[in-house]
């Protein structure tokens, strides 16, 4: 077992509860155990091995990968901090995204079976709806994630994992933990547990300006470590995305400081109702959290919904690949064209097609004319043989477009409302093209 960021707060945690379960476990970090975490750990830290090295080290990585050969990896490594990332994206891009690259890559190369990866719920742009489950988008058309530069980061990381089980089949599970609190936990902000309860327990007076309102689902550093393990043995039909949270709703940072008040004798807390600039950053995602699977019936509504868009791009768009078959090589139609002639097939509506087929005029001027007006152009896409769009748009009607012969003056005659897609001719390089025999897939 392999922790990247292990010796950090949550990888702390993680890793106890891995060494209370026996298995061997390997922390790949930049530092030392904090104090707290010594504390946690207690005579089992001397059976944890640490590796020297950051996650934007490829080589270091994948060389430690190499030598212990995990069968698991937990990547909790990154820079946890919204607001430093949100006026310094390039770490971000350079640390946490690229270093999620890089265990992405050292898993596959090194046969890793599983990876649960670390992403958070900064990903989520403005609430659309409560509570917020698996299947709440994170890109709307004019909103993403609202952490900045972190949620962005975060949101490509969990792209890219989908990306190499796409490509290589690399198992791998999300989780999203919110407002996580425990021992060891670092000064996440002004207006955070670690900032009311120790400084109450030493009897010092705490006075925030700001932050009472935000509300968090405050989640225990114990049950998101439980909830690492449930993923390291989850069945492979499960979800790839959970939510490490309560569920319930919402605590404001007021609240937490008036339990705070009641819990320690002679507590002095107070907190205003004002919102700092990385609150409001914070404020943005937060919303109630479903700790359960993505509703069947929402999930079912959108896979409908998304095969009848596939469907209506494949009618408008006919050289579009279908899902699984990445072959765009050419292969020959079931019945080519006679010498000097050509065939184009265009698909538009439902239940309609549109045929065009001109053969070869007896005049060579009524021939130069069918070949600079309609070249062929045609895209192999699952065994059939269709034209590309951009040599066909001006074919688009929904009437019919009747056959003409070699003896018509004009090589296609077509009704009112598709002479007025004529006016969008093939671009001059699409034209070079043999008119006889299908050319190699344009593909844009």
């Amino acid at each position: 077992m392999l922790v990247t960021g292990g010796t950090g707060f949550i990888g702390s945690h993680l890793t106890r509860a891995l060494l209370e379960q026996g298995r061997e476990v390997c922390l790949f970090d930049t530092g030392e155990f904090a104090p707290e975490a010594l504390f946690l750990l207690g005579d089992r830290a001397a059976a944890v091995t640490i590796e020297r090295g950051s996650i934007e080290q490829e080589d270091r990585l994948s060389e430690v990968v190499r030598r212990h050969k995990p069968r698991h990896i937990v990547h909790i490594g990154g820079i946890v901090d919204p607001l430093y990332l949100l006026n310094n994206p390039s770490a971000a891009l350079r640390v946490n995204l690229a270093g999620t690259v890089n265990v992405l890559e050292a898993a596959r190369l090194f046969d890793v079976q599983r990876v649960v990866y670390f992403s958070s719920i900064g990903v989520l742009p403005a609430v659309q709806y409560e509570p917020i489950d698996a299947a709440h988008p994170v890109i709307l058309p004019r909103a993403g994630p609202a952490s900045g530069a972190y949620g962005a980061a975060k949101l490509a990381g969990e792209a890219f994992c989908y990306a190499y089980q796409q490509a290589f089949g690399l198992d791998f599970r999300v989780l999203r933990p919110s407002a996580v609190y425990g021992l060891g936990m670092k000064w996440h902000s002004a207006n955070y547990i670690k900032q009311f309860v120790e400084p109450a327990v030493r009897g010092e007076a705490v006075a925030l300006p700001s932050g009472g309102p935000l509300p968090r689902d405050y989640t225990h550093v114990t049950d998101v470590a439980r909830l690492a393990l449930a993923l390291l043995d989850a069945p492979d039909d499960a979800d790839r995305i959970f939510y490490a949270a309560t569920g319930r709703p919402l605590v404001t940072a007021a609240e937490v400081a008036r339990l705070v008040t009641e819990l320690v004798p002679g507590a002095d807390l107070r907190i205003g109702d004002a919102l700092a600039e990385e609150d409001r950053v914070e404020l943005g995602f937060r919303g109630v959290l479903s700790v359960e699977s993505a509703p069947a019936a929402r999930l079912d509504a959108a896979l409908r919904l998304g095969a009848r868009r596939r469907r209506r791009v494949r009618r408008t768009l006919p050289g579009l690949p279908r899902a699984g078959d990445l072959s765009c090589q050419p292969r020959r139609q079931n019945r080519p064209p006679t010498s000097g002639g050509m065939h184009v097939r265009y698909m538009a509506g439902r239940n309609r097609s549109l045929s065009v087929c001109a053969r070869r005029a007896r005049s060579k001027r009524a021939f130069r004319s069918s070949s600079d007006s309609v070249p062929s152009i045609t895209t192999s896409v699952s065994g059939e043989t269709r034209p590309n769009r951009t040599s066909t748009a001006f074919l688009m009607s929904s009437r019919r477009v009747r056959s003409v012969t070699s003896r018509s003056r004009r090589l296609l005659q077509v009704n009112s409302l598709t002479s007025r897609a004529m006016m969008f001719p093939p671009s001059a390089s699409t034209c070079r093209c043999n008119a006889t025999r299908s050319s190699a897939p344009m593909i844009r």
